[in-house]
This record gives C-alpha cells, structure tokens and sequence, in this order.
C-alpha cells in the first residue's frame, strides 16, 4: 500500500513537529493516510461482448510507480476506488487472450470513469496498446464538475496567494452576498461561495477527502498555499453519498503528494511601492510592502521503493509597512452646527508603522 506524508508548514514550531512526524512516520507501519479523490472501474469482456472472469488487472502511476492489482468477477467488473488523482496505466492479462494495454489515462479529483477493455484471443506474450488522447468521459454519474489544475492556478492572478478564491473563476460559481474574506472564529480565509444559484453556506468543503469546514459558519477552512494543491474542483447537481453532506455544492482539493523523483521549487511574490504603480484615482502611491516567500519539496522517502513517499511545503508572509486611513471620526461642536473647517481627527489621516515592521503574518 502506498504511504504518503503532506505537509504545509506555518511557522518554526510547526515545521519542527512535522519533521518529527516525518521521521516517526518513515520509522513506523502506521496506517496509511487514503487520500482517495477518485474511481477508475470498467468491464472487460472479449471480442464478442462475453464478459472474461478472473482476469488480472494492473493500474500503475507514471509519476510513482506505484501499482494497484485486482481481478475482475464474475461479471468481468474490476473497480479501482479512492486512488489519488494522477495519470495511470492500464493493463489486463487472462489465460487465451492477448495482454490489453491502455496508457495516459487522466484520473481528475473526484472523477469516476469507467475503462471498458476488450481482449483479443491468442497469446500473452502479444500487447495490444491505446493511448488515452484526452480526458475519459465520467459516465458514472450525472453530477457537474469544472477542474482547476496547478497549471492554471499558476497563471491566474492571485491577490494574497487565497487559494480559496480561484473558487469562483468555475462555471456556476460566484462569491455569495458577503462572501468575500472577512473571517471567522477559526479562520480569516473563511469565503462563503455559491455553487449554481446555492446559499453560500450550504457548500461542501473538503481537503485531500476529509471534511474542511468551519462549523462556525459553515463555510470553507484555510486551505494550503497554492504551491501546495494539486488541483481542485468545483461540483454540483445530484452529488452521491461521497459528497453530498450539504444540499448545495462541493469544493474538493487535493495537495500534492512525493513521486519516485525528487522535485521542489522556491517563490518570492514580492508588492511594494517601488515597483507597484499608483492607482489611477489616487494622489500618492500605497506604503504596503508585502514579501510571501516559501517553497516545496517531494520524493521518496527510501528511492526506488514504491511504497514510502514524502510532501511538505512552507509559505510565510510579511508585511514590513502599511499605513491605515481614518475613515470616521467623532464630530465636534462646531460640526454639529455645520461648521466642517475642523474635525478630529482630519478626514484622510493616517497613521504610519514607520521603518519597523507593523504587521506580520504566516501562513
């Protein structure tokens, strides 16, 4: 069975208690943590539609190698659940017929599609292979669902790096009355949004399967940095019993998880006021200067083993300047006669950190 460790650091303490599970969970044969996204299913049958028993089926990952094995029954269905999203090969052996290969195929977050194969007569040691071109089609249920890729989470302009706002750029989805980030009692990424013409908060949130929802007020808890995900997907209309715990939509999103091979990559996303231009409106340039600097790593934990693999990525946050504006102020006697020459404090001033740093946040 395949292991996989994830982690999206925050903070000094943080990354020193994932280390130290790191290193228990490399040590150790503890349960494996399933974060299945999606079914791969099908029945073969041969040459003239009769189903074949027994035969032996084998979906491998490209990117880790890791194999899954079962055997159809007797009705020739095999069925692959909760396997994470990647790209798999098909192949499928029975004792009188030819070995059915079938490669590139795409499994999405929350996808369910089915492969059908069709074995030929004749021996084992001759392969028949196809080439998934494009996407399988989801036959298995009638639910509509818009995947965001890391991809295009890399090229969409993201204010903040709010994961959790790429939500709306999905057909049928939009930020509900309200929804913008205003925060709750557990998280400041709280959105409320609305998946085709659904209340913002009867929204299904989950994070690699599990339930990632604020009871408070039963919108989304953070999600990791987008450097961290995989790839989400926004779905709606006849939800399954997988995702159906709430009456409107679900948001599923999936981290990434170590290959066979050592990957990583290291950001800066810089805003200050030298680089930034002055908003066309305004007299003066903003003071912000926001650094969000971090990076990843992945791979295996003991190479060339197919069994053990390892994901953790850090992102902080700091504002080193801001300024804020007074937008109201307590009138004075003059101005409860009308007299606006003199208020207190002045509409429009601001108060400033100077050169030391006035806020700073982790993620």
């Amino acid at each position: 069975m395949t292991r996989s460790l994830r982690c999206a650091l925050a903070s000094t303490i943080e990354t020193q208690v994932c280390i130290l599970a790191l290193i228990v969970f490399a040590a150790c044969t503890l349960q494996a943590q399933v974060a299945g996204s999606g079914n791969i299913q099908g029945t073969v049958t041969d040459a003239t539609g009769a189903v074949v028993a027994n035969a032996t089926v084998t979906l491998t990952n490209t990117n880790s190698g890791v194999a899954h094995v079962t055997q159809t029954d007797g009705a020739g269905v095999y069925l692959f659940p909760n396997i994470e999203i990647a790209t798999y090969n098909l192949k499928v052996t029975a004792t009188g017929f030819e070995t059915y290969v079938k490669t590139n195929i795409v499994l999405e977050v929350g996808s369910n599609i089915a492969i059908n194969p069709k074995l030929a007569v004749g021996r084992a040691d001759v392969t028949v292979e196809t080439h998934a071109d494009a996407l399988a089609l989801q036959t298995e249920d009638t639910s509509f669902k818009q995947t965001i890729d890391h991809a295009a989470m890399d090229e969409m302009p993201l204010n903040g790096r709010q994961m959790a706002a790429l939500v709306t750029t999905s057909g049928g989805s939009s930020a509900a009355p309200g929804g913008d980030f205003t925060g709750s009692k557990y998280s400041y990424q709280t959105i409320a949004v609305s998946v085709a013409g659904g209340m913002g908060n009867t929204t299904e949130w989950k994070l690699d399967g599990g339930n990632n929802i604020d009871f408070m007020s039963n919108a989304n808890l953070p999600f990791p940095f987008p450097d961290a995900v995989q790839e989400f997907s926004v779905e709606s209309v006849n939800l399954g019993e997988r995702g159906g715990e709430q009456s409107g939509g679900l948001v599923n999103v999936i981290t990434k998880s170590g290959t066979d091979q050592y990957h990583g990559d290291g950001f800066e996303f810089i805003r200050n006021n030298y680089l930034d231009a002055t908003n066309f409106f305004a007299a003066s340039k903003d003071t912000l200067h926001q650094n969000q600097y971090g990076g990843t790593i992945g791979g295996p934990i003991i190479p060339h083993h197919h069994k053990l693999f390892g994901f953790g990525g850090y992102q902080r946050t700091v504002a080193l300047f801001s300024t804020s504006v007074n937008t109201a102020y307590v009138p004075t006697a003059a101005n409860l006669t009308g007299d606006f020459s003199v208020t207190d404090p002045p509409p429009g001033s601001s108060t400033s950190c100077g050169n030391s740093p006035c806020n700073s946040t982790i993620h």
